[in-house]
């Protein structure tokens, strides 16, 4: 089993991006990462004699196998950075372009190890928007040295509970509450819908509950070599004999007679329920309602001589 891979996983690879000026301190940060599993990539222990240090930083920069690159800004490197200069300039100039490319990108970290006398921090120009680690005490036995641990292995500092089912209140029907004709209530509803209420047949009722309960609140008159049917999501009524069939156009001419329902669409034969067929659904559904009868007009007379006199 090599040094590389100890256990049952990969320990995590990081890349230190520093200063010289800084050197010392990236030198300690980096033996205390590897003390605690952590595999890093480092140009004093990789860089040999010999090798092109450009290409050595490019290919740290850009390797997928590198999980993070550690970028240690104190004030040397922020300005080094900014103007290009040295070898973080070049570093800069290929990490950028990278995270200007990826606004969810999360390889880079930024780590910042020095603060102004006015506690602000020292970060890159391209990586002012970014959130960082604070570690401006250096200190690599304290709370900042965990949390970039913690950065490192992806572990959070809080950890995100479990996801769990939805309360079964949300999944539970609603009670139905059965509306009652006999019982007093002090809620007295316009009186063009008391009348409408108390005119329509126990049919045309249940159509329109049906309709405004239902999500589109469409009826469909169906035609064909079988009878004419009422379409609607919640509809019980009978429709299965021709009879049946042709009481069920009766209901539909209820509601389009009393104006509870406009016409829909260009066919013809689809109707949607307007304002005053909900005000009146929703007095038929009251758990408590009074039903007043006023008196009959021209127009409730005229209209029951075609349908006959509701029970």
């Amino acid at each position: 089993m090599t040094e590389e891979n100890r256990g049952d996983t990969i320990p995590p690879k990081v890349f230190i991006s520093y200063s010289w000026a800084c050197q010392q301190f990236a030198t300690e940060l980096a033996c205390a990462l590897r003390t605690d599993g952590v595999d890093v990539k480092f140009d004093r222990w990789d860089l040999k004699v010999g090798d092109d240090k450009f290409c050595f930083m490019e290919q740290c920069v850009v390797d997928p196998a590198i999980d993070k690159v550690l970028i240690l800004s104190d004030k040397t490197y922020a300005q080094k950075a900014n103007n290009r200069n040295g070898g973080v300039g070049n570093e800069t100039s290929l990490i950028s372009a990278d995270v200007y490319e990826k606004s969810q990108q999360q390889k880079f970290i930024p780590v910042v190890i020095e603060k102004d006398e006015n506690g602000n921090v020292f970060l890159p120009a391209y990586l002012k928007s970014r959130m960082y680690v604070d570690f401006s005490s250096r200190d690599l036995t304290g709370a900042e040295y965990q949390n970039l641990l913690r950065v490192v292995y992806e572990k959070d500092a809080v950890p995100r509970p479990p996801l769990g089912t939805p309360p079964t209140w949300l999944t539970e029907e609603p009670a139905v509450l059965k509306t009652s004709l006999s019982v007093k209530s002090d809620f007295q509803a316009p009186p063009s819908v008391l009348e409408t209420v108390s005119r329509l047949s126990p049919e045309a009722r249940k159509l329109l509950i049906a309709l405004s309960n239902d999500e589109r609140g469409i009826v469909v008159k169906g035609v064909s070599r079988a009878g004419t049917r009422l379409v609607c999501q919640g509809l019980d009524i009978p429709q299965k004999t021709p009879r049946d069939q042709a009481k069920a156009g009766e209901v539909l001419e209820q509601l389009i007679t009393f104006e509870l329902v406009d016409k829909f669409g260009d066919r013809g034969t689809a109707w949607k329920i307007n304002d005053h067929g909900f005000d009146v659904a929703d007095e038929l559904q009251r758990p408590e309602i009074v039903v007043v009868h006023p008196p009959k007009s021209e127009f409730m007379k005229n209209f029951e001589k075609g349908f006959g006199p509701t029970r």
